[in-house]
């Protein structure tokens, strides 16, 4: 059985949630020492393990670490009383879309792309996910969150829509949306079902090209041919 002390360290003698089991003096490295008293000892909640005597009479050690891990999680606030506290609900209404209210603006950390961040079980989550996922659950792996106000650090959930990143990617402004949403080819010809070439593979692969076009320049490389082909062999001209 062991006893509480505040002074010397004895076998059955405990400190905090700590016993000990047994004293041991280790070699150290130390201009004035050559070694260290250490105790073998068990915690409360059954961890063994070996911790300097004196750590143990100045308090500095309790536990095996439990201790420290229980008191940490019970000062930890729930998630959404952490993230709700850097949210601005009195954003502007997007001009883009003025149907849609307000945005609520993130007001701490963003990416390289203006999108807000926060950190989650030690890394970094999205915070126009996580408000999602608060107001109306889980977003399946395959889905991504378009922002239909269009401002990136908004994560007002009714903002927000899980879609295919293939429609996420043609609602956007960059060169693949640009170029999904022409409706006729650079000569302007019509991208209609019958006058279009998808292709599906290679390099080029979801790329449109317009078969009008396409059969000008097939006659055009054979007509370079044929022309190449009489210079090498002028006898063959009629």
């Amino acid at each position: 059985m062991c006893i509480e002390t505040t002074g010397r360290v004895s076998v059955g003698s405990r400190f905090g949630r700590l016993c000990v089991e047994a004293l041991t003096r280790k070699p150290v490295e130390h201009k004035r020492k050559r070694s260290r008293a250490y105790a073998d000892v068990v915690c409360d909640c059954g961890t063994r393990k070996s911790v300097p005597s004196d750590d143990l009479v100045s308090g500095k050690i309790k536990s095996c670490g439990c201790l420290r891990r229980e008191n940490g999680k019970a000062n930890i606030r729930p998630m959404e009383d952490r993230f709700w506290e850097k949210v601005n609900k009195n954003g502007p209404v997007p001009s883009y879309r003025p149907d849609l209210g307000s945005c609520w603006i993130w007001g701490a950390s963003v990416n390289a792309n203006g999108y807000g961040t926060m950190g989650v079980d030690k890394g970094s989550t999205l915070a126009h996910r996580i408000s999602y996922i608060i107001a109306n659950g889980e977003i399946l792996n395959d889905m991504q969150l378009d922002h239909l106000c269009r401002v990136h650090n908004c994560v007002n959930p009714r903002h927000l829509e899980p879609v295919t990143p293939r429609v996420n990617v043609h609602r956007g402004y960059g060169p693949t949306a640009a170029n999904a949403r022409k409706t006729h080819c650079p000569q302007g010809h019509p991208y209609s079902e019958e006058n279009t070439y998808l292709y599906i593979g290679g390099v080029h692969k979801g790329n449109r090209q317009c078969r009008i076009c396409g059969r000008k320049r097939t006659r055009e490389y054979i007509e370079r041919k044929r022309l190449a082909a009489l210079n090498d062999h002028p006898s063959r001209q009629s």
